[in-house]
């Protein structure tokens, strides 16, 4: 079975001080034990460097090259399966922006909310349904993490992209 990986679990798994930060290493590594793959989109890495650099969300933010680093190693994780975008993702973004009039905010949330949509394992995780992150917010907007935002998006549009 393939896991998704989303940035608030990514982030409660690097970051000590983050309060789901034992647990999202035990799953990580229940998962990993039981043969699993992980799923992981470039948005959720970029959404991670950006939230564990800042210091208006961590009281001891990593240092850019220090997150660049961790993000690399999940990217390169024989574990991990590297996910992205392509020409029908691509597509399906232009028709979402568009037909739902979505402004610069919704711009990344919308582009992995169609990368997702590609990508079955990546909607299907429970690692995604479990893990919040609370402490750092994760760029939340609305209470929702970039990847909560782009799984409501897709699964409310999800019939858009039967359309293209």
């Amino acid at each position: 079975m393939t896991q998704g990986i989303d940035t608030g679990f990514l982030v409660a798994a690097e970051v000590a001080e983050h309060t789901e930060h034992q647990s999202a290493r035990l799953k990580f590594q229940y998962f990993r034990d039981a043969g699993n793959r992980f799923a992981l989109a470039p948005q959720v890495l970029a959404d991670f460097v950006h939230g564990v650099t800042d210091p208006k969300r961590l009281a001891q933010p990593l240092t850019m090259e220090v997150a660049l680093e961790r993000a690399e190693i999940w990217w390169d994780s024989q574990e991990v399966d590297q996910v992205g975008s392509d020409a029908l993702s691509m597509r399906t973004f232009f028709v979402w922006m568009r037909q739902h009039r979505l402004g610069r905010k919704r711009i990344l949330d919308t582009l992995l909310a169609s990368t997702s949509a590609r990508h079955p394992a990546v909607l299907e995780t429970r690692v995604r349904r479990r893990m919040r992150c609370k402490e750092m917010n994760c760029a939340a907007i609305g209470g929702l993490t970039h990847f909560q935002l782009a799984v409501t998006i897709s699964d409310r549009l999800s019939t858009d992209a039967h359309a293209l």
